[in-house]
């Protein structure tokens, strides 16, 4: 920050023959330019560091884990920063999978199911990797040429939303919350700023969900009943105990089926994402039956007090 300001002081002076001699070297930057630009670069670093979270404090505490993600968040930058990036047209398609694919694995944290640590490292390396390819493949198209007075902009923008999306998760998110919500979170601003950028590109809806019609409103109330009253009913008929893998299939069907419907609308797609990350968010209390004595979350993990079988255990 302080050589930021150092540098304001380093700026040259303006002067009729300088304005003269810039004038073609680019036009005046718009709004919408600078805000895509810094949303693009924070929910990349959001998604990098919520995703480091979730296999550090809740898949395995293994020392320099934290190095996979940020070799794969460098390796999204290194395949479109380049002379000829990479960044196909139908990877679009593929963002909406794996965000889908991530809202799954969240699913599966609420219900205290997991995976081998080495599948779960997988699937949500592909997460980070897909959406990360998609917002730096975004800001390269975006790209001033480099001509173009407004490059030195683009590269403090993007730096700054880095640095934003970083402080967010990093400190924001756990003095607000006990737990992982930083991961939905996470995908929800992704895609929100993907449906703008896919929208400009001809790729998405005109009008947004300002007119979601009938078939959204109906995804949204399958995810919201799918989310609170199924587990409900099953945890009441009493069929839930030790059958974590029967419930995951119950919620996870209708809810997969109500998201991926309105894939390649990325309004309503993370419209829908937040109606399933808020629902999602009262399954684990659902599941649990109200027995949960407590939560608190430190540097260190996330810690949960509960009673089940009139025993009281911590994990």
């Amino acid at each position: 920050l302080c050589l930021a300001a150092l540098h304001v002081f380093c700026l040259p002076a303006k002067n009729a023959g300088t304005n003269e001699s810039s004038a073609g070297g680019g036009a005046r930057l718009p709004a919408g330019h600078a805000i895509r630009w810094f949303m693009l670069s924070a929910s990349g670093a959001a998604l990098l560091l919520a995703i480091t979270n979730v296999i550090t404090l809740d898949l395995a505490s293994i020392p320099f884990l934290w190095i996979i993600p940020l070799s794969v968040y460098l390796l999204a930058y290194v395949l479109t920063f380049k002379a000829k990036p990479w960044y196909p047209e139908w990877w679009r398609k593929v963002v909406y999978w794996t965000v889908a694919l991530g809202m799954l694995l969240h699913l599966m944290m609420q219900i205290r199911l997991t995976l081998p640590v080495a599948v779960s490292l997988g699937l949500y390396m592909l997460i980070l990797f897909a959406v990360c390819l998609a917002a730096s493949g975004e800001l390269i198209r975006s790209k001033p040429p480099d001509s173009d007075r407004n490059l030195t902009t683009f590269y403090l923008i993007i730096a700054a939303g880095g640095l934003v999306g970083s402080l967010f998760i990093g400190w924001v998110v756990p003095l607000a919350s006990k737990s992982l919500v930083e991961f939905p979170l996470a995908l929800v601003l992704s895609m929100a700023t993907f449906a703008f950028c896919f929208r400009d590109a001809g790729g998405g809806e005109k009008i947004g969900f300002v007119r979601p019609g009938a078939s959204f409103l109906v995804c949204c109330v399958i995810v919201v009943l799918a989310s609170t009253l199924l587990p409900a009913l099953v945890v009441g008929a009493g069929v839930s105990a030790g059958r974590e893998p029967l419930l995951m299939i119950v919620m996870s069907v209708p809810i997969m089926l109500a998201i991926l419907w309105t894939a390649g609308k990325p309004f309503q797609f993370a419209a829908l994402l937040i109606a399933a990350s808020v629902s999602l968010s009262f399954t684990e209390d659902v599941i649990s039956r109200g027995n949960r004595i407590s939560r608190f979350r430190n540097f260190y993990g996330i810690y949960k007090v509960y009673d089940a079988d009139n025993i009281r255990y911590l994990q």
